[in-house]
């Protein structure tokens, strides 16, 4: 080969690595999304700057390697829309308000479905009664399933979307199993638990993610947070102080009472994660029919989130001990007792790094936007979700307990 065509030959090679490096993080990371104009005239001009170099090279692997990627592009629908489409399922809570502000950010067509409106939404999302969902057009890009527990939903959405869109949806990482009581990280592929032995909640939860793993013909994923905090949430990790509308004022009072004098080892997320990684799953094949803890990694004691509440509203908050037993016989919120650490190492393997809110921002979010008055902790819509009958079995736990 002369000079001239070796030079040639190095400058497609620097084009076409430029164009998979491109297309590659297109998928990681919606920052790099080649939907907008400027992008896509780049690869337009980059194809056809390779499509006629490659006329005059012979060489079988450049012209097969440059065949994929061209395809790969022309029939990817995200790089030939103009705006990529999501649609939020039950997203006027705290989560789907956190995706919808991200996903506008981001150019994206957001409606969402609901019980009622949401005026914490953005103004640019459009709100549809959960009544009409059945009439909503097919032909979305990505669909973030929330509250999901009625086996006819689930179908439903199934039915509806798996053509066309990648389906996103919402479980929680209390379906592991937990008769192996640990402090290590849970891993995403750990097993679930058995439907009967850890309360209504997560026997739903259970049979909702049964159902899409049986689904292999569709694109779904699987995320399972775990305390999420942010604007519209209430505080409160560990018995008998989860998500307590009255938390502030037992903490000004300077006294509580928590399980195990709150040496309880636990993950949060922050609403606005969610919704970051939500967005970084969406459309990338690497996560499609994955489950995944989307959880910050970094550990916190229970007495550490309480303590960091009492620092921001000023205050000297003295902690003692109720036992684990007295929890599990009296009170609600039962699995809370046990640790929450989960791994997340598969999670950034699939989608980049992510940048998660601190306990200290979680905490001032939440504060700053607390959510209206209850009677008392058990009248909270949270509340009564997560305590659905039967309630977890106490001996499971207690007997693999370890001493300390």
């Amino acid at each position: 080969m002369t000079e001239t065509n070796c030079s040639e030959d190095a400058r497609i090679r620097v084009m076409l690595g430029a164009a998979l490096d491109l297309y590659g993080k297109s998928h990681r990371n919606s920052e790099y999304c080649c939907n907008s104009s400027g992008y896509k005239e780049w690869f337009r001009n980059t194809l056809n700057e390779l499509n006629l170099a490659f006329q005059s090279i012979k060489t079988h692997d450049f012209l097969e390697c440059y065949k994929l990627v061209k395809q790969y592009i022309e029939e990817d629908r995200f790089f030939n829309k103009t705006t990529r489409s999501l649609l939020i399922l039950g997203g006027t809570g705290i989560v789907g308000q956190a995706t919808a502000r991200e996903a506008v950010k981001k150019r994206y067509d957001v409606t969402v479905t609901g019980i009622e409106d949401n005026p914490a939404l953005p103004e640019e999302v459009d709100f549809v009664h959960a009544s009409q969902q059945h009439k909503l057009s097919k032909e979305w890009d990505v669909v973030f399933e929330i509250y999901n527990f009625e086996k006819g939903q689930t179908q439903q959405t199934y039915e509806m979307f798996r053509e066309r869109a990648h389906i996103i949806i919402m479980s929680t990482t209390l379906t592991y199993d937990r008769t192996g009581y640990s402090f290590k990280p849970i891993k995403s592929n750990h097993d679930l638990s058995e439907l009967g032995t850890q309360g209504g909640y997560v026997d739903k939860k259970i049979e909702l993610e049964r159902f899409w793993q049986s689904k292999q013909g569709a694109n779904w994923t699987l995320i399972r947070p775990y305390h999420i905090l942010g604007p519209g949430s209430l505080l409160g990790c560990l018995p008998p102080h989860n998500r307590d509308p009255c938390l502030v004022e037992r903490i000004r009072s300077g006294k509580i009472r928590l399980c195990d004098g709150g040496r309880v080892p636990l993950n949060i997320i922050h609403a606005d994660d969610i919704g970051k990684v939500v967005l970084k799953i969406a459309g990338n094949p690497k996560t499609f029919r994955k489950a995944y803890n989307v959880v910050n990694p970094q550990e916190i004691i229970a007495r550490d989130y309480y303590l960091e509440i009492a620092k921001a509203i000023d205050s000297r908050l003295t902690i003692s001990n109720m036992p684990g037993e007295h929890i599990w016989a009296r009170e609600d919120w039962r699995l809370t007792t046990l640790p929450h650490l989960y791994d997340i190492s598969d999670l950034e393997e699939d989608i980049g790094p992510i940048k998660f809110k601190s306990l200290e921002e979680s905490i001032k979010d939440t504060l700053d936007n607390l959510p209206e008055s209850y009677s008392n902790k058990k009248s909270t819509p949270v509340s009564t979700r997560m305590n659905q009958e039967p309630s977890p079995s106490m001996n499971r736990y207690f007997s693999s307990k370890p001493h300390a």
